[in-house]
């Protein structure tokens, strides 16, 4: 073989290693480019949420203390020391003696609240007498004369895109440890080593899939199912898996593991409420126990892991063998990674399952929705990312309808046995 020739291969060999270099550099660019652009555009989707009519505190009503304290800590009202300033969301009570320097009232004043709106900004004062009526409320800093003191309006709903979902997004600092720990110890126990991907991960799930003859576990991390979930399809193939991994590598260099963790936290599916996604802890959280997020213990927070990994298998009140048995392994994960204490884990396993949902306006209110988004049509108004739409949906009223319609239903299931077997049918298929 002459030295040309050898010179000749060896030309074709480095530049057949260019172009394969050239390719990948490309490959990779676009999909950095295809990341950030995606990053950006999430960022940038506002949901759109619907508000109901705001509720309304009138002169001449009657309201137990307890009644007006519930509602302002429902809505995530911060209570405050008396004649304290007050920042949007924020109140406050006054006793007989302070509240008389204040109102005057033909009739004597027994209490008082204070109250900032945390969506016109607005303050607004109420007096009560002995029996627990309004006789007197104030707004703003004028002390002006009101017919009512007027709460915030309530979100009932919210769209990405034409998604109906309940999703509301919460700070990784305000979620409870044991929540963070739990979905750590199931879905991802080396998320703080790894750099997107776990090749012992990959191989078990690669030795998996083997043995079974098809393509049934992925070996994902949690970078994995959020860039799977945000920017990839369902569908389960080895181009969509190559492209997985190489976009959850360079994820990991754009984004911080703290900021993957809550969005993970923040946009996982957790559920079905009638037609509306149930997404991110938060909403879950209520949904599931009726609790603000930051009061959930280590049962409720190993159940919502446990959940994780398949809503519909493992829902509480339809499988709740399979929640339990789920529930028992994400303990044991705990466990295993030194995160809880054998008397955590046991004392965990006595809590019981939730046994009702959160009953959403959301849920009950999907045709009202697409009534007001025509009327928004009608209006000119095609692009609804990022509006708040304010409606004339009573809480109270759609409450005590939904009662009437449940009492009657239930009455009817009493008379007529067919009726209850296909209301559970339409139950599991909208759950499942």
């Amino acid at each position: 073989m002459s030295s040309r020739m050898k010179l000749t291969r060896t030309k074709i060999l480095y530049l057949s290693l260019l172009t394969l270099f050239i390719m990948l550099l490309l490959l990779v660019s676009f999909t950095d480019y295809r990341i950030q652009k995606a990053i950006t555009e999430k960022r940038f989707l506002v949901p759109t949420r619907y508000y109901s009519s705001s509720k309304k505190f009138r002169v001449g009503e009657i309201h137990k203390p307890s009644e007006v304290k519930n509602y302002f800590l429902e809505n995530n009202y911060r209570e405050r020391e008396f004649a304290s300033p007050l920042s949007d969301g924020d109140f406050s009570w006054g006793e007989k003696e302070q509240c008389e320097t204040i109102f005057s009232s033909d009739v004597p004043v027994f209490r008082c609240v204070f109250f900032k709106n945390r969506q016109s900004k607005t303050l607004f004062l109420m007096a009560f007498n002995e029996w627990d009526q309004i006789i007197s409320t104030l707004k703003s800093k004028e002390l002006i004369k009101s017919p009512w003191a007027e709460g915030d309006a309530e979100s009932f709903a919210q769209y990405l895109g034409d998604q109906p979902t309940q999703q509301t997004h919460t700070p990784l600092g305000d979620i409870p440890r044991y929540c963070l720990d739990a979905v750590i110890a199931i879905e991802d126990p080396h998320f703080l080593e790894h750099q997107g991907v776990s090749l012992k991960g990959l191989m078990r799930a690669f030795w998996a899939n083997l043995r079974q003859v098809r393509w049934s576990q992925g070996g994902s991390t949690i970078t994995q199912q959020l860039v799977k979930n945000y920017f990839l399809t369902p569908e389960k193939t080895i181009s969509r898996k190559i492209k997985e991994i190489i976009m959850s590598l360079i994820f990991e260099l754009r984004v911080s593991k703290d900021d993957i963790l809550e969005t993970y936290l923040n946009v996982i599916y957790l559920g079905q409420s009638g037609v509306f996604e149930v997404r991110g802890y938060a909403s879950a959280s209520e949904f599931y126990f009726q609790k603000k997020i930051s009061k959930l213990d280590l049962g409720e927070c190993s159940l919502l892991a446990a959940i994780v990994n398949s809503p519909g298998s493992y829902h509480p009140l339809l499988h709740p063998e399979k929640a339990i048995s789920r529930r028992k392994r994400v303990l044991e994960k705990m466990i295993e990674h030194q995160m809880i204490s054998q008397q955590e884990m046991e004392d965990a396993e006595k809590k019981p399952l939730p046994t009702q949902l959160k009953s959403s306006l959301a849920a009950s209110a999907p045709y009202y929705v697409d009534a007001v988004n025509k009327k928004l049509v009608e209006l000119g108004i095609k692009d609804r990312s990022g509006l708040h739409v304010y409606t004339a949906l009573n809480p109270l009223a759609q409450k005590a309808a939904e009662k009437a319609v449940r009492d009657t239903l239930t009455r009817l299931e009493t008379q007529n046995p067919k009726i209850k077997k296909i209301k559970e049918e339409q139950k599991l298929r909208l759950e499942a």
